[in-house]
């Protein structure tokens, strides 16, 4: 799909075949187009996945909208809280989630929607913060029946890794309290996630550690068949 700006609305029409003229463009509703919403659907997606370019874009006053394009339909989705700048993104499975923050308290959660336009926030942070000043990132993976979430976090030389999920019927609402793929302090032993994959209900995680009696590092993937409840050994 061709997408264009005309004032302040955003024109969605087909790429023409080879020789062909360009078809007249229809305006995609509930979308506000400024410089920021410009500048965001003019760079690489957040993610693709099964035909659909999902990407975050910035709405006035203080909102985000995700906009949803694919060869047949084009969807706006309003976040029920606003995204972060550089927010982590996940989409499979007709899930998209989204990191957010708190309207309430500005700490990071998480949101999950549907292509049809249903949005939930966490009814809690699936994860919360380490006091001292640390870096952290989010990976996420929506499921076919669920979602799942990895934290990474570091602080100095304090370091860990966490996941959180949530299964029906609470999807994207309330998630079970996290569980520690690993956490320690120095170099040695510490594990770090390389990617989260979703296939379905298949989540894989790659993951580097240390290769058991060498000083040397290595990858591994772990696999879980049931959204994240159990996994394989590495």
């Amino acid at each position: 799909m061709l997408l264009s700006v005309r004032g302040r609305s955003l024109l969605v029409r087909p790429v023409p075949a080879p020789g062909k003229p360009l078809e007249a463009p229809k305006s995609v509703e509930g979308l506000a187009m400024n410089p920021a919403a410009i500048a965001a659907l003019s760079t690489t997606p957040a993610c693709d996945f099964a035909g659909w370019s999902i990407q975050l874009v910035p709405q006035p006053p203080d909102k985000t909208a995700v906009v949803a394009v694919s060869a047949a339909q084009t969807a706006v989705l309003k976040l029920p809280a606003k995204a972060p700048p550089g927010a982590s993104v996940g989409c499979a499975a007709d899930r998209i989630m989204v990191e957010v923050m708190t309207p309430t308290t500005g700490e990071p959660t998480l949101a999950t929607c549907t292509l049809q336009g249903t949005c939930v926030i966490a009814e809690k942070p699936p994860f919360r913060p380490w006091l001292e000043p640390h870096e952290r990132s989010v990976a996420l993976a929506p499921t076919r029946e669920g979602v799942a979430a990895v934290l990474t976090s570091r602080a100095a030389a304090r370091w860990g890794l966490y996941i959180a999920i949530a299964q029906p019927p609470e999807v994207g609402k309330i998630y079970d309290v996290p569980r520690v793929i690993g956490e320690a302090t120095g170099e040695r032993g510490r594990i770090e996630l390389g990617a989260l994959l979703s296939f379905g209900n298949r989540l894989l995680m790659l993951l580097q550690a240390d290769v058991t009696g060498t000083s040397r590092r290595g990858w591994y993937v772990a696999a879980s068949d049931d959204g994240g409840l159990t996994w394989s050994p590495p």
